[in-house]
């Protein structure tokens, strides 16, 4: 009879400003933690020991995949959760994991990974999917030097992956979003030189790019992620919306309303959950001039009780729409 026990995966360097707290997140949840520490000279090993971690030295060679294989080579138990130190399983899904492994007919588990957003953000968070849950085959490991996946391998290896409830709520962005990107740009350049037409690289050279305020070259790499893509059909529907998305986000910060209006309604199109993208829908056809439209569009999104966005803004955008436009109330 299968033992249906979980290693967690983590690969750190200098955490100690967060790892307990991830940590925490996951006690009762996990069987095992094994942890490559890439160099911490802070209280990282420390905290670590606390929760009974197993803690490997690991070289840094600019290769997330590499790290995180020879931690999946340490795990000893049947299933893996991957966890970064800023992150945390939500409390409302978190006891439900040990439940779901136990479906013998799936290999893995797309998590729905919130990325809470830096501060003065219109969203609050924005949320993607990710296989974070997964069976512990040998056959099955990270790929790409950084933004590293292991759903492709499952995929390459005809495993099966289905969606669950489980949110991880991810913080690093909210404060060291420029930090990170900075730190990731090089890695990422050197990806893309090795795989130019990964149309997955060009995502998220597209998005490093836009946190690092380069906007020209952000909206270059997202086309061009959609363009390969075209051609190798490689994103998922997922990574389609977000692009999208973000192109929409490109196109409202440009005051190019028609633009960020089509764009965000490719996203919808995908995602038609997609609360930022319904927002910037609303905002271009309010400059757009489409008054109606865009009323009850935020209208929308307020009784829906969106909490991706802040509703005392929508309240106050629906308030000026009423004042310009008094039919609208009635």
């Amino acid at each position: 009879m299968e033992n249906f026990k979980i290693s967690l995966c983590m690969i750190v360097k200098n955490e100690a400003n967060v790892l307990d707290r991830c940590l925490k997140s996951v006690n009762g949840i996990v069987d095992e933690i094994i942890i490559l520490d890439s160099g911490s000279d802070d209280e990282t090993k420390t905290i670590a020991s606390k929760y009974g971690a197993e803690i490997y030295d690991f070289t840094w060679i600019d290769d997330f995949s590499a790290a995180r294989n020879e931690a999946l080579d340490k795990a000893k138990y049947n299933w893996i959760l991957h966890l970064d130190a800023d992150e945390e399983i939500d409390e409302l899904h978190k006891n439900s994991i040990k439940e779901i492994i136990k479906n013998n007919q799936v290999d893995g588990f797309f998590i729905g990974v919130r990325n809470f957003a830096a501060k003065g953000s219109f969203e609050k968070y924005t949320e993607d999917l990710q296989v974070r849950l997964f069976r512990n085959k040998p056959e099955f490991r990270y790929q790409n030097r950084i933004h590293e996946q292991i759903g492709n391998s499952i995929e390459q290896n005809r495993g099966i992956v289905l969606k669950s409830e489980i949110i991880i709520n991810h913080y690093g962005y909210m404060e060291k979003n420029i930090e990170k990107a900075q730190r990731n740009l090089p890695i990422i350049l050197k990806a893309i030189e090795e795989n130019p037409d990964d149309s997955y690289i060009n995502f998220k050279l597209g998005e490093t790019y836009k946190v690092l305020d380069d906007i020209n070259n952000s909206k270059k790499h997202l086309l061009l992620a959609l363009s390969i893509n075209d051609k190798r059909k490689q994103l998922p529907v997922n990574i389609l919306d977000i692009i999208f998305m973000r192109l929409a986000q490109i196109g409202l910060g440009e005051n190019n309303y028609k633009e960020a209006l089509e764009y965000a309604q490719n996203s919808i199109s995908y995602n038609k959950n997609n609360d930022i993208s319904k927002y910037i829908y609303a905002i271009s056809c309010t400059y757009l001039g489409q008054i109606e439209i865009a009323y009850n569009a935020f209208k929308k999104l307020l009784e829906s009780e969106t909490d991706a966005i802040d509703l005392k803004d929508i309240e106050k955008l629906l308030i000026a729409l009423e004042q310009a436009a008094p039919q609208l109330k009635y």
